[in-house]
């Protein structure tokens, strides 16, 4: 495999031998450690593929007595789903679309075939090989979700249900049954409403068909009940719609008692939604993908991050813990990829506000500490008492850049210190003044022949680094770019077994104390919005009830509308003080939302009314459109708790 010490095993079916050479000329030039074997014959490749498995296929497009995109969608039939690319003499954009419709990776004419063509041709061959095993395997988890439900059902201490349409249990696992006293023979196909007095049977039954109705506001999250003994119980509730192949609906509830608030089925509908993401991203651009893992990652994330604020179970705790670490880094990846490609694009913009450089460096040492905690490293800091307390520039890029040399620092060294410093090392002829920030570690180092390599994309210093380290290869590759960007520079010292040091040198005009604002979050800050109410415009019911539950802890009052048209409804019935504005959504999206707003036609009362953007693109062309249709400002999903309440408060101060 690519980058590490496994050849790449190539099949290349060309029926012409002068072809045939020079691409096998081209692919020696690459340096790459491979394996090729050339057939000439639709039918010959075909044979050899039935007998061995290969990273990467090189298919001819005109071959003897046929072509290479029906031998490509035989290879697809046969279910062989290693990535293609397809060869051919000629410039046809028809057969490129053919092709990719087919299943192919990528499409190019024999002459460009290079050195540098097939490494970058392999470096993304290789990419895509992996998302397609993490297709199939999402394709296989989904079909086998019986069988993990039932391991769910029977391993769970929680007590789980499910109902059909008409409140008849369909599926009940052991805790429920203990729970509640009753046997499961008692409960299979009996209605819910056995649970409850007879009094009760007429208000539950309607609680039953609202929710059938997706109208889940209506449903009690909390239950008092007796158990089949006479004994009362009180129960936390969590309910959820299901519907499955057949189109059949079926209510999961999941019941714990009052401090339990983990929910096994959510867990395994964000798994499946993710996973349908996934099954999705071989199809789409990078920046396309990263926007749409967003969204489930802000349920994931906010999610585990109301449940880490509950009490747990030691245990569970240790679970979640696990979980916020996990999604953390996917978004960490994410980000990357998002940023990588906002950076090719000319789409990264920089701000210029006043910001406390101490401030984002004490920060930035509470964010990486659990890690430096966790493997025993001295975490330190040193800053120059010349370093002004107030400076002016982007203290977001500036975090980001710190951020991605001290985790890098943490992740290679795993005992003695890293240290981040910073100094003021002169004065530009304008006025502005030339900071130097360095992150120096005790950790693995890096090889002297590798130094020049390590800012590249998808290069790190060892060939198995990804698999013991982890990480996209694009940490380094962003950090210099953003560096660069605002006319800066970065080098590296490092001595294999002793160490690396980072050096970055930036410059930032001199800042206006009196005009700083707050631009890093306090995540100790005391939230309260007594006496706020809130629009939460979002069709997503996921992130409906993440930012429900998180505004709530807040003391907010909040309420819910799926898409623009309702919101607008409730804008002209009642008074709010902040809407929160998905952009994308069914029936009416956020910017037609906000114009009819703005412009008065759909009432007057709320047109001033402060809206905040619910976005997932955090590119500089939707930041532009956010402003100019007359919202007040933005966050981008997954958001940070401690930022969104930092924003609300200056929307607030504002109106």
């Amino acid at each position: 495999m690519l980058g590490t010490e496994e050849p790449i095993r190539i099949l290349l079916v060309d029926d012409d031998e002068v072809d045939t050479m020079a691409f096998e000329r081209a692919l020696r030039k690459t340096g790459l450690l491979y394996e090729i074997i050339a057939e000439r014959t639709a039918e010959e490749g075909f044979a050899t593929l039935e007998k061995q498995t290969f990273d990467c296929i090189f298919l001819d497009y005109l071959l003897p007595g046929t072509n290479g995109i029906r031998l490509l969608k035989h290879i697809r039939e046969k279910g062989i789903f290693t990535p293609v690319a397809v060869l051919t003499s000629q410039g046809d954009e028809k057969i490129a679309v053919e092709m990719m419709k087919s299943g192919a990776f990528d499409y190019f004419p024999k002459s460009e075939v290079g050195p540098e063509k097939l490494t970058s041709i392999l470096r993304h061959v290789m990419m895509v090989g992996q998302i397609d095993a993490a297709k199939r395997q999402a394709e296989s988890a989904l079909r086998e979700n019986e069988r993990l439900l039932d391991i769910v059902f029977n391993a769970t201490h929680v007590g789980i249900c499910l109902t059909n349409d008409q409140g008849v249990f369909v599926r009940v696992n052991q805790a429920f049954s203990d729970i509640l006293g009753w046997t499961l023979d008692e409960l299979y196909g009996k209605h819910f409403t056995l649970l409850f007095k007879p009094e009760f049977h007429q208000a539950a039954l309607e609680l039953h068909k609202l929710f059938m109705k997706e109208m889940v506001d209506a449903v009690p999250d909390e239950w008092v009940l007796k158990r089949k003994d006479k004994q009362k119980i009180t129960l936390s509730v969590s309910n959820s719609l299901y519907t499955d192949d057949k189109g059949q609906q079926f209510v999961v509830s999941v019941l714990s008692d009052i401090s339990e608030k983990k929910k096994t089925e959510e867990e395994l509908l964000e798994a499946k939604k993710a996973a349908e993401l996934a099954a999705k991203a071989k199809t789409e651009f990078l920046s396309n993908m990263s926007h749409e893992i967003r969204t489930p990652m802000n349920a994931v994330i906010g999610l585990t991050e109301l449940l880490l604020q509950e009490k747990q179970t030691e245990k569970n705790q240790e679970y979640l813990k696990s979980i916020k670490y996990s999604a953390d880094n996917l978004l960490v990846i994410i980000n990357d990829i998002l940023d990588f490609s906002k950076i090719e694009s000319g789409k990264i913009t920089m701000e210029r506000i006043d910001f406390d450089v101490r401030r984002v460096v004490s920060e930035l040492i509470k964010t990486v500490s659990y890690k430096s905690d966790e493997k025993g490293i001295d975490l330190r800091q040193k800053i120059g008492e010349e370093v002004p307390p107030v400076l002016r520039g982007d203290p977001y890029r500036l975090n980001q850049i710190l951020l991605n040399l001290a985790g890098n620092a943490i992740k290679f060294t795993s005992k003695g210190f890293v240290e981040i410093r910073v100094r003021q090392i002169g004065v530009e002829d304008n006025g502005n003044l030339k900071l130097r920030f360095e992150v120096q570690d005790t950790g693995i180092g890096i090889p002297e022949k590798k130094l020049t390599t390590i800012f590249e994309s998808f290069t790190q210093a060892y060939t198995d680094t990804t698999r013991l380290f982890g990480g996209t290869g694009l940490g380094l590759a962003i950090t210099q770019n953003l560096i660069h960007l605002q006319g800066g520079e970065i080098s590296v010292e490092s001595e294999v077994g002793k160490g690396s040091k980072f050096t970055v040198i930036l410059s930032f005009e001199p800042g206006e104390p009196e005009k700083l604002k707050i631009t890093m979050p306090d995540s100790t800050q005391v939230k309260d919005l007594q006496g706020m109410h809130i629009l939460v415009v979002e069709d997503n019911k996921m992130n409906q009830f993440v930012a429900k539950q998180i505004l709530q802890r807040w003391n907010a009052t909040v309420s819910l509308a799926d898409n623009g048209e309702i919101a607008l409804e409730m804008l002209e019935n009642d008074q709010f003080d902040l809407v929160f504005m998905d952009l994308q959504m069914p029936v009416m999206g956020g910017f037609e939302t906000t114009a009819l707003i703005r412009s008065g036609e759909r009432g007057g009362a709320h047109q001033q009314v402060p809206i905040m953007a619910l976005t997932a693109d955090a590119f500089y062309e939707t930041r532009q459109k956010v402003a100019s249709c007359g919202m007040n400002d933005f966050v981008t999903k997954p958001f940070d708790q401690d930022e969104l309440f930092i924003k609300i408060q200056r929307i607030s101060a504002k109106s």
